[in-house]
This record gives structure tokens, sequence and C-alpha cells, in this order.
């Protein structure tokens, strides 16, 4: 068959339409919702998953079970005063955590709370101030009893904020350097990891690396 033949072929060769799944979507937040970059949203521990988002001056979070089949009703974690914007989740065992930023005007802070009981109503705590905090996005890591929180202080320096009883108490934020990019933050035990961008208006803009052996008291 001649090359000008097979192209006749080709062109009155139906091709066959692709067939496409269609999965039952969720919907659970309106207008004005929305939810930060990256991962750490949605996050899943055992057969439980969690979602969060921030709407106006809300945080909210979902808490699913079996494997995400069953959804509990929506938590507001906080409401007001203030936008609310870069929520994080973390989950290790029956402890889901979520961290937000929050503030009017110029003045921003980190939040933080905690579910003891996979999410569910009744079981959060009241929101905790971390401080205040550059608006840069943070992230949150969670193994075991320990929670570790990596940000973007107003000085522009990277900070890593640790606790190792769930989030009841946190030691003095540790100071890794210049730092106002991007940052991420993993655990082992009490070895802790932290890679940061340095400074994209310093001399020599880079990526730290930063390491703990004590669960984030100190870092090398």
């Amino acid at each position: 068959m001649s090359l000008k033949a097979l192209t006749a072929l080709f062109r009155l060769t139906p091709v066959a339409a692709q067939a496409f799944s269609q999965c039952k979507l969720t919907d659970i937040g309106g207008p004005g919702a929305h939810i930060a970059e990256e991962g750490s949203n949605p996050v899943i521990s055992g057969q439980w998953a969690y979602a969060g988002f921030a709407q106006d001056s809300k945080v909210v979070v979902l808490a699913a079970s079996n494997h995400g089949a069953t959804q509990l009703p929506l938590q507001t974690i906080v409401d007001g005063p203030g936008g609310t914007s870069n929520v994080r989740l973390a989950a290790a065992g029956d402890f889901v955590y979520v961290t937000w930023q929050q503030g009017r005007r110029a003045v921003n802070h980190l939040w933080l709370a905690y579910s003891t009981q996979n999410g569910k109503a009744g079981t959060w705590t009241a929101p905790i101030d971390l401080g205040e905090a550059h608006h840069s996005l943070q992230q949150i890591f969670a193994d075991g009893n320990n929670v570790h929180l990596a940000y973007v202080a107003t000085n522009g320096h990277t900070m890593a904020l640790s606790s190792g009883d769930h989030g009841k108490t946190f030691g003095a934020p540790v100071d890794l350097g210049d730092g106002d990019g991007e940052v991420v933050i993993t655990s082992h035990v009490k070895n802790v990891y932290v890679s940061w961008e340095i400074g994209r208006t310093s001399q020599q803009p880079g990526i730290g690396f930063g390491y703990s052996h004590d669960g984030g008291k100190t870092f090398t």
C-alpha cells in the first residue's frame, strides 16, 4: 500500500473515545475558602485522613475515618479576629495538628491547635499563639510525641520550634540563620532535619541544612 493510501486510511479510521471515570467529590469549603500550595494538607495517620482550609477569619478542619470514606462534621478551629492563611496539618497516632497564620495589618502571628482524638468535636485545644512570624509559608511535622515547626521570623531568619509532649509545651525557638524563602522540616524520634532557602536578598543566596539529635533543642 502506498504512503498516500495509508494517509487516507488513517484519516478515515475513527478514533475510539477515551473513557474517563468520575469520582465522587465532596465540597467542604464555600466561596472564599483557600488552601496553601505544596504538601501537609491533606495528611493521613492510619485509617484517618485530614484536610483543612482558611476562609476569611476562619480555619476549618475535616477529619475522615475509613480511609476518607466516613467524614466527620467540619470543625471550626478559630473564627477571627484577622484574616487567616497558610493552613498546614500534621498527624501522628490519634493526634492531629493544625497550624496557620493570622493577623491584622502588619502584625502577623503563627498559631497552633491540636486534637487528641482524631479531630473529633470536643477534642480540640484552644488556639495557641506561637508569636509573630513572617508571611512565608511555615511547615509542621509530627512524629510520635514530637511536634516540630519551621517558619520565617519577622527578622528574616529561619526558626525551628519543637515540642516533645504532643504540643502541650514548646522549647525556645532555635534561630537557624538567614532564610526568607521556602522551608521544610521532618523528624524521626529525636532526630530533626530542616532545609531552607537562604535569603533571596542575601549577598550569598543558597540552601541551608540543619540537623538536631536532641529533639530540636539544638541544631548543627
